[in-house]
């Protein structure tokens, strides 16, 4: 955090305040946050006696459940964002012996997200929720915690590369085309993985038609962050070979 300068001729030293080291500390002391939170996240998803994944209604159901929204004028009409109807988090708990049968609870929210609690009966009474079926729901926070942890310890290398006056190291461009796969796995990732646990979830607790679809999700912002970084890597490289044929010169 901070920068030795040229001692007097006392023999004493003098540090001063460097805003790059203090961010280096930053980003590796982020990172290790990151790390430590995804393994904790992930133990707890063992532990605890629910399995919870993203699902989307099926248009009529989402349909249904915008007509019995109260204090809506007459005037306007609510429809689902999309055709794919609203988006809802699933939980499933460990059966009871004696459970009625399997019901769902739908409250609308704000916007188009809805919570949905669904407290299945199973084949048998007294079932809990099986060990893969938690880390497997529990596994794209995971992930993007993981990518996290591991941008933030590059970014940490890459400033500190930059505090001791090295911008265009070799291991510069390599650090940035990191952070660019790093985005992109845990991003195309995690949303992957969402989506097998999805399917998983309702092949695992329903036998009948169901109003709740399983739908692939993946965003585009991510991505388009990962071509940009990919475009940085490109740039440091470029300032490394300008610099070689710069420092040639002289």
């Amino acid at each position: 955090m901070f920068t030795k300068i040229n001692p007097p001729k006392n023999g004493s030293t003098n540090w001063k305040l460097s805003y790059p080291n203090i961010l280096t500390s930053v980003f590796y002391l982020t990172g290790t946050l990151f790390a430590i939170i995804a393994i904790i996240l992930l133990a707890q998803h063992v532990k605890q006696p629910f399995a919870e994944t993203t699902l989307n209604l099926t248009p009529n159901a989402s349909q249904t459940i915008l007509n019995n929204v109260s204090d809506i004028p007459n005037t306007l009409n609510l429809k689902p964002t999309g055709n794919d109807g609203l988006t809802v988090n699933v939980q499933a708990f460990e059966t009871i012996p004696n459970e009625p049968n399997p019901c769902l609870e739908l409250g609308p929210t704000s916007g188009i997200s809805i919570m949905c609690d669904t407290y299945s009966k199973i084949r048998e009474n007294s079932i809990p929720v099986p060990y893969w079926l938690r880390i497997l729901t529990g596994l794209p926070t995971t992930i993007w915690l993981a990518g996290l942890a591991v941008i933030a310890l590059l970014l940490g290398r890459t400033l500190h590369s930059i505090a001791v006056g090295q911008p265009f190291a070799v291991k510069q461009a390599r650090r940035w085309t990191w952070i660019s796969v790093a985005i992109l796995i845990a991003s195309v990732g995690a949303d992957t993985i969402n989506l097998i646990a999805a399917h998983a979830f309702i092949n695992h607790y329903t036998t009948t038609p169901t109003p709740l679809n399983v739908v692939a999700y993946y965003g585009f912002i991510p991505p388009a962050i990962a071509v940009i970084t990919f475009v940085l890597a490109g740039v440091f490289r470029s300032g490394q070979h300008i610099q070689e044929d710069v420092s040639g010169l002289i």
